[in-house]
Order: structure tokens, then sequence, then C-alpha cells
């Protein structure tokens, strides 16, 4: 399955539901809508990750590239709903320090 990306506004907050494979094919087209999305000064974001079922380094890379970008100016990006094995990619790789991880997108949205 394709990478697909949802977009709805929770107040200031923009929640993206994100479904499929985030991986090196699909990351350049998330990267561009994350960059499109904290460039336009919506730098307070949810990644719903409930239907995502796989993340490699790439998709991680430009999470965390997005991530700065978010904090740089004054946001954040929190994710939501994370699949055990989504998360295990995580925590591997030390990401659970980069962002905060929550059970629900209504928990996320209200640490913001």
């Amino acid at each position: 399955m394709d990478l697909q990306i949802t977009s709805q506004a929770a107040g200031s907050v923009t929640v993206l539901k994100m479904a499929g494979k985030l991986d090196a094919q699909s990351a350049p087209a998330a990267n561009d809508q994350l960059k499109a999305l904290i460039g336009s000064g919506k730098t307070k974001v949810v990644l719903d990750l409930d239907g995502l079922t796989y993340i490699s380094s790439a998709g991680l890379g430009i999470l965390n590239a997005n991530q700065a970008e978010a904090r740089k100016a004054g946001g954040m990006i929190r994710l939501a709903c994370v699949k055990p094995q989504v998360k295990d990619v995580f925590d591997l790789l030390k990401f659970t320090l980069l962002f905060p991880m929550f059970g629900t997108v209504q928990d996320a949205l209200k640490d913001f």
C-alpha cells in the first residue's frame, strides 16, 4: 500500500493522518507536504500514525528534519496512535527521545 496522507485542522493544530508505508519511495512526497505545512506557519502538527504499517530510515529522516524546522518556528510535531511495529523502529534508533508519543490524537492535541 502506498502512503496516503489526509489533513484536518483541529484549532491551531494540524492533524495529518498517515496510512500505508513511509519508505524511500513515499518519503519525498511526505516531506514536501510537511515542509509546505510548516513553511505556511502551521508548526503545531500531530501525526496520526494509526494506519502506518511501516517506516524506514528515509521516513524517519524526513520526520526528524521537519521536527527541527517546526521547533525553529516555535512549534512541534507530536505522534499519536503509533503501532508497535512502527514504534519499535523509533525505539531502536532512539527517535522516541525526539518525538512525544501519545495513545490517542486527543491526548496529543491536549499537550499543545
